[in-house]
């Protein structure tokens, strides 16, 4: 779950909580929950799948050959390594001797459909970026189809924001608007 993204925080004061305790009727309760405070259809995810009670668009779908397209990734480990990893034949930063970096790769995994799931947040010594990477692996016997598949998914709290599409590059962004 992202809290900010933008300048440099050098002191954090804790205001900005989630989950929030806002609830929208439709949006259904987590397995086992005993009370309706906290649905995942209200929390600013990070790496949102399909038919996972949220219904804003997923970052990855993925469909089983029996049909079905649930999902269940759950945290498995962590590794904070120097470098970056390389994503060959894909256009991406690289480092070089002036523009060090280090990366966070986050592992999640399906048990039920035997994926892993690796996001990785590369950050740059003396650039303010942030580059991110996905990479699935299927470690069972079973073929998957990846129906879509991001790097990134970005929740952002309601706010005025103006978004430009450039349609030659597909490549969105975002502007705020003070």
């Amino acid at each position: 779950m992202q809290l900010y993204y933008g300048k440099e925080v050098k002191n954090y004061n804790n205001l900005r909580k989630f989950p929030k305790a806002t609830r929208s009727s439709f949006s259904p309760n987590l397995p086992g929950a005993t009370t309706i405070d906290f649905s995942l259809n209200d929390v600013l995810r990070e790496y949102p799948g399909v038919n996972e009670a949220d219904y804003r668009n997923p970052a990855i779908a993925i469909r089983h050959q029996d049909g079905s397209t649930v999902t269940n990734f759950k945290f498995d480990s962590y590794v904070i390594n120097e470098g970056k990893p390389e994503l060959s034949e894909l256009p991406s930063t690289y480092e070089t001797d002036e523009y060090q970096s280090e990366t966070l790769s986050i592992v999640l995994k399906d048990d039920f459909s035997k994926l892993s799931l690796t996001l990785n947040y590369t950050i740059f010594e003396s650039l303010p970026v942030i580059t991110r990477s996905v990479k699935v692996e299927n470690t069972g016997e079973s073929a998957v189809q990846i129906e879509k598949i991001a790097s990134l998914s970005l929740d952002f709290p309601a706010q005025d924001f103006e978004f430009t599409k450039i349609i030659k590059n597909s490549f969105f962004m975002a502007i705020f608007i003070a």
